[in-house]
C-alpha cells in the first residue's frame, strides 16, 4: 500500500505602529491509498476518514445527552471521602 497525502502550508507576516506578528502552519490531509496485490493494482479513496470523525463526535455527544438526561440533568454529588 501506498498512501497519497495532500499537504498544505501557510505562512503571514504582519507589523503595525505598535507591534508585529509572524505565524506559520501546516496539514497533511489523506487523499487515498494505491493497493497493490496480486490482482493488480487499485486506488481506494479515503473520503469516509473526516465523517467517521464526526460520526464518533455525534455518538459521544449523544451519550452525554443521554446520560444527562437519565439522571434529570443533576450531577451526582461528592460525599466526604470525595467518592460519588
Amino acid at each position: 500500500m501506498v498512501p497519497l497525502v495532500s499537504l498544505g502550508f501557510g505562512f503571514g507576516v504582519g507589523t503595525s505602529e505598535t507591534g508585529g506578528g509572524i505565524g506559520g502552519g501546516g496539514g497533511v490531509k489523506p487523499v487515498a491509498v494505491v493497493v497493490m496485490d496480486e490482482n493488480g493494482v487499485r486506488l481506494e479513496s479515503v473520503r469516509m476518514a473526516s465523517s467517521t470523525i464526526g460520526k464518533v463526535a455525534d455518538t459521544v455527544g449523544e451519550l452525554a445527552r443521554s446520560t444527562l438526561e437519565k439522571r434529570g440533568g443533576k450531577r451526582l454529588a461528592k460525599d466526604s471521602s470525595g467518592e460519588t
